[in-house]
């Protein structure tokens, strides 16, 4: 899975070379693009040694001006990690230490993207917006770790569904007027402490899952 974006921004660049000869700007409406990547995990635990976790984006949008849309972001993929020494979690409490996860995260987010830098076939834009995750978290032996209460500290508990923050900075490059390709990194700020399932045990502070993805945009 580690090699597939690399695989696909590779094809991406191919495309954009003869694109350039007939690129223009893209038609104002509607669009829906579909996108492949990875997603990073950073909170109390070491995001997961073995590679990179995947992430598959399904999106819709609205231009509201020239260079603004409104834009509905459908996210599957996963997040994974794991324990190793030098992580700063309290280990002489008496609890069961979670030293691998994997979560299946699903995630919808209403965001503004507007383009900040446009030209004839190439544009950076950046956005922001307000979601919410539903994610379920399990060990390596597949038990479902908030269903453990074992591996938290006494009456400590958390929700699975909650809000979160994207903040994304891409770029787009205008195949022709109506297909668009990009590369797009987030930045998501979730409201919880406990994606890895380490809370009052650990740093205390809001896990961010960072995604990277390449996709196809067509508007009309």
């Amino acid at each position: 899975m580690r090699d597939i974006p690399c695989v696909g921004l590779a094809l991406i660049l191919l495309l954009c070379v003869p694109a350039l000869m007939w690129a223009d700007e893209p038609d104002e409406g509607w669009g829906v693009s579909l996108s492949a990547g990875w997603n990073t995990y950073v909170g109390d635990l070491n995001p997961d040694a073995e590679g990179r976790s995947s992430n598959f984006t399904l999106s819709f949008h609205r231009l509201i001006e020239d260079r603004t849309r409104l834009q509905l972001n459908l996210h599957n993929g996963s997040i994974s990690g794991e324990y190793r020494p030098g992580v700063n979690i309290n280990l002489e409490q008496p609890v069961e230490i979670t030293s691998y996860f994997v979560a299946e995260v699903n995630s919808a987010d209403l965001t503004i993207m507007r383009n900040v830098i446009q030209g004839s076939w190439l544009a950076v834009y950046g956005g922001i917006g307000l979601g919410i995750i539903d994610y379920s978290i399990e060990d390596q032996q597949g038990r479902n770790l908030r269903q453990r209460p074992q591996s938290r500290l006494e009456g400590e508990d958390y929700n699975t569904i909650i809000p979160y923050a994207p903040i994304s900075l891409g770029f787009t490059f205008f195949a022709s007027s109506s297909v668009n390709l990009f590369y797009e990194r987030s930045w998501n700020y979730t409201n919880t402490d406990y994606l890895d399932n380490i809370g009052l045990i650990g740093d205390a502070q809001s896990d961010w899952i960072f995604r990277r993805s390449i996709g196809m945009r067509y508007q009309w």
